[in-house]
């Protein structure tokens, strides 16, 4: 192999998330798997024994990715914490190995210790500052960003990379901002966006949690406002979809189609006119903790793969990869009456549609798919490799 196919041959990477699960922190680490392998890594990924399947193959189709990389879930044990037992089965596994991967990649904090001390090289990645994590494993993260076999930080945003570098916690050439991805359409979906004007109504989509902050506060007054308007909503959990569609009753333009498996996605944002984002200035992750400032949100990047026009929040983290009346407009979080004026803006002017969605294609094309990703990371590490 020549070039950056085969860089590092032997690549493990090493996740606590439950797979299959309905957790978008599932669906990056499957999609990566897989374009690391498309990069040309043998890639193995240990995930701990929470979820395990009866069919493995219903994994690859649940997550719409290629069987190309293997998937094992190594067990834990009753009397330990479950994160601290994955640690240990990590450890233990690499120590009996004939040989070590060429490169560890970890999305677990103790998972990337473990292999450290093991002796393997290890690239950690995180998606929120490391003082959210609490003084242990503060101390676990300054341990390992001082190893001589730690290879990089990969953060999602240049926000939290500059977080890292004002706590001097390590330098700048050891942070490799990779914001999240999307897959490339199976077809050219460029300039394919539906015409206002020959479909019976004007529909409007949002995919993601239904977690605070994320936007349903700016998606249930904005269905309030238009009653013209069809608004789709695509996730929630159980318990988030009663409260959401109790507060929604009586609105007959507002629908909630609950979780949807990542496979089955892109095709009902293909029926969309118009795809939301309305993150809010503070927005609680899976454990509650606020991720606003740092977020990299991956229906953002699924949108722009859908080829749809977007509508965003006009915050500083997504300014990162959007640009308003380039890629996208851009609302001011908290005014659903000003998302309504540009929904309508949109619904009038069908070149405006097309003129976002291509430019936003175009820098998912060039910048933002999941192999892009891969070959960036790759790359930042190939002068690494000894």
């Amino acid at each position: 192999m020549v070039g950056l196919r085969g860089t590092w041959v032997k690549l493990l990477y090493l996740a606590q998330s439950d797979i299959p699960s309905q957790a978008a922190n599932s669906v990056h680490v499957m999609k990566m798997c897989e374009a690391f392998s498309v990069q040309g890594c043998e890639v193995s990924l240990w995930l701990p024994d929470r979820k395990v399947p009866a069919n493995t193959a219903d994994v690859f189709s649940y997550y719409g990715v290629s069987a190309c990389f293997e998937l094992c879930w190594i067990s834990g044990m009753s009397w330990l914490k479950p994160s601290y037992a994955y640690a240990w089965q990590v450890f233990t596994r690499l120590l009996k190995a004939r040989k070590l991967p060429d490169l560890v990649f970890s999305r677990s904090l103790l998972g990337a210790a473990s292999a450290l001390l093991a002796g393997a090289k290890v690239v950690l990645e995180v998606h929120q500052p490391m003082r959210d994590s609490g003084f242990l494993q503060g101390l676990i993260f300054r341990w390992i960003v001082r190893r001589k076999r730690f290879q990089r930080l990969v953060v999602i945003t240049q926000a939290l990379k500059d977080w890292h570098l004002q706590q001097k916690l390590l330098s700048a050439e050891l942070i490799e901002v990779a914001p999240d991805g999307a897959d490339l359409p199976s077809v050219d979906m460029a300039g394919v966006v539906r015409d206002p004007a020959e479909t019976a109504s004007f529909s409007v989509g949002y995919v993601g949690s239904l977690h605070q902050g994320k936007g349903m506060e700016v998606v249930l007054p904005l269905a309030q406002l238009m009653a013209d308007v069809d608004f789709h909503v695509v996730g929630g959990a159980d318990a988030q979809l009663r409260e959401w569609r109790g507060k929604a009753q009586g609105l007959s333009n507002l629908r909630f189609h609950g979780f949807m498996r990542p496979a089955d996605v892109h095709t009902f944002m293909l029926r969309m006119d118009v795809l939301l984002a309305p993150n809010q200035h503070v927005v609680k992750g899976v454990g509650g903790g606020d991720i606003g400032r740092w977020t990299s949100p991956l229906k953002i990047f699924e949108y722009m793969a859908a080829c749809k026009p977007i509508l965003a929040s006009d915050l500083p983290v997504l300014r990162e990869v959007l640009l308003h009346e380039g890629n996208c407009l851009l609302c001011r979080a908290d005014s659903p009456e000003q998302w309504g004026a540009a929904v309508r803006r949109l619904r009038g002017d069908p070149a405006l549609c097309q003129r976002l969605a291509a430019r936003a294609h175009a820098d998912l094309l060039e910048k933002y798919s999941w192999a892009c990703r891969a070959k960036i990371l790759l790359a930042s590490l190939a002068s690494l490799k000894q």
